[in-house]
């Protein structure tokens, strides 16, 4: 019988944590799903486990890569294996809660006009732990996206046929920021959302990423941005899209001329689209004033300067308790310089 779900789990060298992501897979609420495990050129004992599983739950489906194809080249494998009416995401090394499957089939079956959606996520391990949500509607996804990613990756799920139909594959050029060129470009052609419930734990750890592959990172994002920018008819200088993607990662301002120009950036987006019309204008403006705010408030060690370029920018935060948290940071930061 066909599937409900095909999970997609890539796997390389996970074995300290794999165990973990398997039992809350078997753990699910909605157990009609197939797994595949795409174990990545492993050198540790993932593949072991992932026999183990294997015998024990007819479900999971193990693919094996001799030599690495690093994400895009396992995650189009298992798209190539894929049969159930939803694709899922899971990382190898993070935890679905019991009921996310459950609670996100049910939500698109409810919502026949999006073709996807995500969840919020609960980060815990080494680093800084909590909850955080993605932008909700899909209009607000699709401006969050000129900037990052607007939709966890390993929380996702979507209709298979739909994605096929596009002929949507990961593109390794975009390494290691093939999920952000993905939904950049699933964005153009469906619609999708976010639901605001937690329904996965996703794992910090040392060994995620190397020093070489965030600066690569930073890099293929500035490229992704470049060309989104061009297509609402901005020309970017290099200092723009560094600029662009210091916003986007809410980077500090070092000095109050920087931070001026980071809300000068903002406005002529925000001119350039109500030309292009590309993305909608109130949804823009939701993302940027909000981006507006979080370069201040994590720019508040300048001083009062921040609240002068705040006052003189023409942008306002989100919300007056916004504007009220932003003052009083820049006070508490202004006392002790």
């Amino acid at each position: 019988m066909t599937p409900s779900v095909s999970i997609l789990l890539p796997v390389y060298n996970a074995a300290a944590y794999l165990e973990e992501a398997l039992e809350s897979l078997r753990g699910q609420t909605l157990a009609d799903f197939e797994l595949l495990a795409v174990d990545d050129g492993s050198t540790d004992a993932s593949a072991d486990l992932l026999a183990r599983y294997a015998r024990r739950d007819p479900r999971l489906r193990v693919i094996r890569h001799e030599q690495r194809r690093r994400l895009s080249g396992a995650l189009n494998r298992a798209l190539d294996e894929a049969r159930g009416e939803w694709v899922a995401r899971m990382d190898a090394d993070d935890r679905a809660h019991p009921r996310r499957l459950e609670r996100q089939c049910d939500f698109l079956r409810a919502h026949p006009d999006l073709a996807f959606c995500g969840t919020g996520i609960r980060r815990f391990g080494r680093g800084r732990s909590g909850r955080l949500r993605y932008p909700a509607e899909p209009e607000t996804m699709r401006a969050f996206a000129l900037f990052d990613t607007p939709i966890c990756h390993p929380t996702a799920m979507w209709r298979r046929a739909a994605f096929e139909s596009a002929g949507l594959r990961y593109d390794g050029s975009f390494y290691p920021a093939e999920d952000f060129d993905w939904w950049v470009r699933v964005m153009a052609r469906f619609r999708g959302a976010n639901l605001g419930q937690v329904l996965l734990d996703y794992r910090l750890h040392g060994a995620s990423m190397t020093g070489a592959e965030w600066t690569q990172m930073d890099a293929q994002a500035v490229r992704i941005s470049a060309r989104q920018l061009a297509e609402i008819g901005v020309s970017a200088t290099e200092a723009d899209l560094r600029r662009h993607r210091d916003i986007a990662l809410h980077r500090p301002a070092a000095t109050e001329e920087a931070l001026a120009e980071h809300g000068r950036w903002l406005h002529a987006i925000a001119e350039a689209n109500r030309a292009a019309r590309r993305y909608a204008p109130e949804a823009l403006d939701a993302v940027l004033r909000d981006l507006w705010w979080q370069s201040c408030m994590n720019s508040t060690a300048l001083g009062r300067a921040v609240w002068r370029v705040y006052r003189a920018s023409g942008w306002r935060a989100p919300a007056r308790r916004h504007e009220w948290l932003l003052r009083a940071s820049v006070i508490r930061r202004g006392r002790r310089r």
